[in-house]
């Protein structure tokens, strides 16, 4: 049995780097019998995630968590697209995403709180956000990475002219 979610998503990388993609995020609901896992993905080359590629993957992913006896005939398996609200997780989402505008849901001093804004700087402990000034102060906050509990994409979409 899998207990170890990283470990579990870590392996699930590795595999799906063979076939140009990788984790952006995996959420496992539900317990033994009727869980469900799902994987929001990237390819690695930057191109859009199509209906095609999450259909492709879908039998291989299935069969690995079958080999890891996590996933039965209860089990469903959801493959999808990061999505423009993707969610960063890891070192790499953090420079990829570098001064990309992000909403970052935190604890501070036991309060569960959110901010938005550029993320300006990041470490193995810190992530640094600056806000949109007011008043034309600009202060950064710094997170501490142990405190964060999400970090997504503010979503931008422009609309082109006809």
């Amino acid at each position: 049995m899998y207990t170890d979610a990283l470990q579990l998503e870590d392996e699930l990388d590795k595999l799906l780097y063979d076939y140009g993609f990788q984790i952006a995020d995996l959420q496992v609901i539900g317990r033994a019998h009727g869980r469900t896992f799902r994987l929001f993905i990237d390819r690695v080359d930057g191109a859009p995630v199509t209906l095609a590629d999450c259909a492709a993957l879908s039998p291989q992913v299935r069969l690995f968590l079958e080999s890891k006896r996590i996933y039965n005939e209860q089990s469903l398996l959801e493959v999808s697209s990061a999505g423009l609200d993707r969610v960063l997780k890891r070192d790499r989402d953090f420079e990829r995403f570098f001064g990309a505008e992000i909403r970052v849901t935190f604890f501070d001093s036991g309060q569960r709180k959110t901010i938005e804004g550029e993320l300006s700087s990041f470490s193995d402990e810190v992530l640094v956000v600056t806000p949109p000034p007011l008043k034309g102060e600009v202060k950064a906050l710094q997170i501490e990475r142990r405190n964060v509990e999400r970090v997504h994409l503010v979503p931008h979409v422009e609309i082109g002219k006809r």
